[in-house]
């Protein structure tokens, strides 16, 4: 009877270490995970910040106005020449 309550002690306690070795490799992969995480948030952090500025870097109002005015110009000087060409 002695030798089987080693037996089983020693096996509980195998059993014991296997969980705290399981532990520490799973806290191991969530500690990566983490700092994989934190350099996933500052590039989309990055990313935000370079649109972000790309939306200020606008041209102002009167210059994207004008743009448009004359490209609706064109585009009617364009639709009218082709509607008057003489057909034949």
């Amino acid at each position: 009877m002695g030798n089987s309550k080693c037996s089983y002690g020693s096996v509980t306690r195998q059993m014991v270490d296997d969980l705290k070795v399981g532990i520490g490799d799973i806290k191991a992969e969530i500690s990566a995970f983490k700092i994989e995480l934190s350099d996933f948030k500052g590039d989309i952090s990055n990313k935000m910040t370079e649109l972000y500025n790309h939306q200020s870097n606008r041209l102002p109002l009167w210059a994207t106005s004008l743009i448009t005015i004359l490209g609706s110009i064109t585009t009617g000087l364009i639709v009218w020449s082709v509607s008057h060409m003489p057909k034949g």
